[in-house]
């Protein structure tokens, strides 16, 4: 497993965990203000990956002459 993914990984386990551990208590402000930073960077992942398959889209579309 690479660096990233590795981090990845441990980000969504910390996500996991919060959201098991809302299911049992309020989380604390910190806890509420790490849960946040992690969706966060899960939105950009996300973003940046859709960014990208939609970028290669347009590269295949325009070496092809569809554009």
């Amino acid at each position: 497993m690479g660096r990233h993914a590795a981090k990845e990984a441990a980000q969504k386990a910390r996500r996991e965990q919060l959201s098991r551990l809302r299911c049992t208590r309020p989380l604390t402000p910190e806890e509420r203000a790490e849960e946040a930073l992690l969706e966060r960077r899960l939105a950009g992942r996300l973003w940046a990956r859709e960014q990208a398959e939609t970028e290669t889209r347009i590269a295949r579309k325009l070496a092809r002459g569809d554009a």
